[in-house]
């Protein structure tokens, strides 16, 4: 089975074949652990997270939480199918320069002061968000990826909230989110969150690209929205 993937998703399925452990499935999207970091094998109308191999299967076989599979020689078997990566794609949000203040318009069951302190660039407001939330994803993590993007396309000071970011992700949330935030501190993102990016830049379909985003998930794109407009309005 043909799959799509960056080339950080093919640097951790490189090497001999080893067991790995699935941490998280469903019928679109197999999360696996890969040395600390999760591997994803996603269906072809999961949402493109950038640590997934993309498939154009429909539903993925169930293989259950817990379940050891295979990962190497660029692939991932998993039950019935071998997914080989044979596309790269890059997931990375280009740098865009200075950016326009922009509001989501969005509210999230989240402290008003961690808000605040992000959108002041205050360390401080990881470990009030980080682990914020329900589900795999939780929105005050959501909320740090969608930071971490836009300062990165913008090219902003960032360090002290990638440092705290770094140090604390694995103990305080998921490993599939703790994955996710350190690659948003890299500058990979969902398409969605790319192209509300580029529309910021261009002036042109901003409604639109919110409206893509905000629609991912329970509280995901919301989030991811919202992070991108403390970001963008921020003072630091």
């Amino acid at each position: 089975m043909p799959a799509a993937g960056s080339p950080w998703v093919a640097d951790r399925i490189s090497g001999p074949r080893r067991p790995v452990e699935v941490v998280a499935s469903g019928t679109h999207a197999v999360y696996v652990d890969v040395d600390g970091d999760c591997v994803g094998v996603l269906a072809r109308d999961a949402v493109d997270l950038p640590i997934g191999l993309r498939t154009t299967l429909r539903r993925l076989p169930d293989v259950g939480d817990g379940a050891r599979i295979e990962v190497g020689d660029g692939e991932v078997r998993l039950g019935e199918y071998v997914v080989t990566l044979t596309r790269l794609v890059d997931p990375g949000v280009p740098r865009l320069g200075t950016l326009p203040p922009w509001s989501a318009g969005v509210r999230l069951d989240l402290p008003a002061t961690a808000l605040r302190a992000l959108a002041d660039s205050n360390a401080e407001a990881v470990l009030a968000l980080l682990g914020r939330g329900d589900g795999l994803t939780p929105s005050g993590d959501d909320v740090l990826a969608g930071w971490l993007v836009a300062r990165h396309a913008t090219q902003r000071p960032l360090a002290p909230i990638v440092d705290a970011v770094l140090t604390h992700a694995a103990d305080r949330t998921t490993r599939l989110s703790a994955t996710l935030l350190r690659r948003a501190a890299e500058g990979e993102a969902i398409r969605a969150c790319r192209e509300l990016l580029l529309s910021l830049q261009s002036g042109s379909g901003v409604d639109a690209a919110r409206e893509r985003l905000i629609d991912i998930g329970h509280t995901s794109g919301a989030a991811l929205a919202l992070g991108i407009s403390l970001a963008l309005d921020g003072a630091g």
